[in-house]
């Protein structure tokens, strides 16, 4: 009689990064290693959560999770030579927030909002217009924790944090 044996596989989660913008400063989310590449090429000595762009291009970069899976983001970046800002300043409020924050720009422009939870999902996005500084919006199905509000125009993107406590 032969002898059989079993052989059993467990498949590792992948890293799932991704790129947050924060004052011209690129991030991602907490991993075990970073190497930051742009127009695909490695940059050297940039192994860090944060890199901040010098020129314009695309820009990724390479994580390793503590189960050894790597994964790449990438994030195209076209505001390194820009002198003129579109947006002077948003405020969002209350925060931390159960229902509802209400995010005030103070030079109201055609722009997009988004709101990324701390994995860097998009919860929310909308489009705003000119006509307004003064928008609402409805957090009351979010669940417990951070996110990042970015406000992006043609020219800037602008991004903060808030909390929903339910």
């Amino acid at each position: 009689m032969g002898k059989t044996d079993s052989l059993f596989l467990n498949e590792l989660p992948a890293p799932m990064p991704t790129i947050i913008v924060t004052n011209a400063v690129l991030s991602t989310g907490v991993f075990s290693t970073y190497q930051w590449h742009f127009e695909g090429s490695p940059i050297s000595g940039e192994t860090n959560q944060d890199f901040t762009p010098t020129a314009d291009g695309d820009y990724s970069v390479s994580v390793t999770n503590a189960d050894g899976c790597e994964a790449m983001a990438t994030y195209a970046v076209n505001f390194t030579s820009l002198t003129q800002n579109n947006i002077a300043q948003f405020n969002v409020y209350p925060n931390p927030a159960s229902d509802k924050i209400t995010v005030v720009i103070d030079e109201a422009s055609e722009s997009v909002v988004t709101i990324r939870d701390t994995k860097g999902s998009v919860v929310y996005e909308a489009a705003l217009f000119n006509d307004n500084s003064v928008y609402e919006i409805n957090v009351s199905d979010l669940q417990n924790g951070m996110y990042f509000i970015s406000i992006t125009t043609t020219n800037e993107i602008k991004t903060t944090s808030f909390i929903v406590k339910n």
